[in-house]
Parts: C-alpha cells; sequence; structure tokens
C-alpha cells in the first residue's frame, strides 16, 4: 500500500507520514479520545481521519502491524483496531433502534432498565457509547428476536405487536450495529432478520449469516417476494452482484430475483411480516 501511495504522489505520502509521526506520539500518553480530537491535534483538519483518507489508510496499516494481525476487512474490526489504540471511533456517530431489550453489566449483571421504555411502548435509540460497558443482553417477554432493515417496518411492527422485542440498523450496518449484533450473539439470543428484496439486501443478509450463527431468515418464502415487487427494474450490473451470495438460504431467492429483475421492498408486505411474526 506505501509503495502504491509513493508512485502517486511521494510528497504526500510523506507528509502523511510525519503526521501519523505526531498521532502515535499523541497515543502514546494513554489516554482515550476520538479520531477527530486526534486529527485536530496532529494535522488541524478534524476531517483527516475520515473514512477513505490516507491518513487514516496508513494508520490503520500501521497499527494492524504492530499488532500483528491481519488488515481490517469490516468495520467491526476496524472499530476493534482503533479503540484497541485509544481511538474511540463511531461511538456516537451512529446508533441502532431497539425495543424489548434489556442490558446488563458488572459483576453482579444489574440491569441498566432500557425494560422502562418497553413498559411504556416506546423505542429506545443507542449509540456505542450507551453499550460500551455492557456484558450482556436480553429479551423482555420474549424468546427470539426481530431484526428488520428499514425503520419504517421496524416502527410499523411494534406498534402492531406492543410485546414484540425488536431491532433495526438501517441499510449498510455500521460498526455500531456489528457491536451490537455481537452482544446478541454472546448472549446466546435467537435473531430472525428481514431485509428489502434487492441485491444489496441479499448481501447485507448473506453476511449476516456468514458471520453470526444465531441469525436467521424471517421468512424465506418466494411468495412473500412476490407479494413485495415494485416496478424498480434491477440493471444487470446490480442482479450480477447476487453471483457473490455464499449462503445456501438464499440462493432460491436469489434466483427468483434474477428471474423477475425487480426489487421488493419490505413495507409493501409490512402486513404479512406482521402476521409471520404473530403466528411464530
Amino acid at each position: 500500500m506505501l509503495m502504491s501511495m509513493y508512485k502517486q504522489d511521494s510528497a504526500q505520502l510523506s507528509k502523511v507520514l510525519i503526521q501519523l509521526q505526531t498521532i502515535l506520539e499523541i497515543l502514546r500518553q494513554n489516554k482515550p479520545t476520538s479520531l477527530p480530537i486526534v486529527a485536530v491535534q496532529a494535522t488541524k483538519n478534524p476531517h483527516a481521519l475520515d473514512n477513505g483518507t490516507p491518513l487514516l489508510r496508513v494508520l490503520i496499516h500501521y497499527l494492524s502491524t504492530y499488532c500483528g494481525i491481519e488488515r481490517p476487512q469490516n468495520a467491526m474490526q476496524k472499530n476493534d483496531l482503533l479503540t484497541r489504540a485509544g481511538l474511540n471511533y463511531d461511538l456516537v456517530n451512529s446508533s441502532v433502534l431497539t425495543y424489548g431489550i434489556e442490558a446488563y453489566c458488572g459483576v453482579d449483571q444489574k440491569p441498566l432498565n432500557w425494560s422502562e421504555f418497553y413498559r411504556r411502548a416506546e423505542s429506545l435509540t443507542l449509540t456505542r457509547l450507551n453499550f460500551k460497558h455492557v456484558e450482556k443482553l436480553g429479551l423482555i417477554d420474549n424468546t427470539v428476536l426481530y431484526c428488520f432493515e428499514n425503520p419504517a417496518l421496524f416502527l410499523y411492527v411494534i406498534e402492531q405487536i406492543p410485546t414484540v422485542s425488536a431491532l433495526c440498523l438501517g441499510g449498510q450496518i455500521s460498526a455500531t450495529g456489528h457491536r451490537f449484533l455481537t452482544l446478541l450473539q454472546q448472549s446466546k439470543l435467537s435473531v430472525y432478520y428481514h431485509g428489502d428484496y434487492d441485491p444489496e439486501g441479499l448481501l447485507i443478509l448473506d453476511k449476516l449469516f456468514l458471520q453470526y450463527d444465531n441469525i436467521s431468515p424471517l421468512d424465506d418464502d418466494i411468495s412473500l417476494y412476490r407479494a413485495a415487487l415494485s416496478n424498480q427494474k434491477l440493471t444487470k450490473a446490480r442482479l450480477a452482484q447476487l453471483k457473490n451470495i455464499q449462503s445456501p438460504l438464499l440462493r432460491e431467492i436469489s434466483q427468483a430475483i434474477v428471474q423477475e429483475a425487480r426489487a421488493g421492498y419490505q413495507e409493501y408486505v409490512a402486513d404479512q411480516i406482521v402476521s409471520a411474526i404473530k403466528s411464530s
């Protein structure tokens, strides 16, 4: 990576390496801080360590080498590496929507009383800062958790079924979302996931199936996909992404999407999803 950067702009690389040295001097003080604060101290630019910047890439490369591990392949691994170095990353910039979930921490596993929001039939929005010290998660009055891609469906489900336990991760899953999913897995909680019927949605689900053994599809019935069909035609480029699907659980639905060449959306089958949850 460094050789490639050198060939592209040796002067820029030299500047980045000087900035990296300043960052490492800051980190040696062993005082946990955030990326923007460190970026300002090292470069006078709070965005110098934003995603995709040369300085962040070089920092990740250095930390991976120093720790003797492979470079991060996803947001959660990057977050873990930066946290290990004393950099609080993505603590408040992203969040998850929760409902019917309790958290526990400390030696005595004291509850944090997230249940009070559930008792008032209110969802609870959490950043990583809110569950930074959580050691275990539990479900309130339930044995399974239902996870959704879209906030609109999440809110509709908890309105229709106030006794449900639910989670919303949004589209592309952030480091915050992955950290929460890891806590669910460590707590041995079963999760049923439902997302949009398009290549991007299936790729998200595919990665979740491969990474978390406690996640299953809420409903893999092809008829539900056909009921969710929109008029949006999928381009050949988007359909080609389905070739990357690895999970056997998604092969049939992938083939159906290729045949129809149309996307299906959760909102179209909201009532059917509610019925499926009620009958489960």
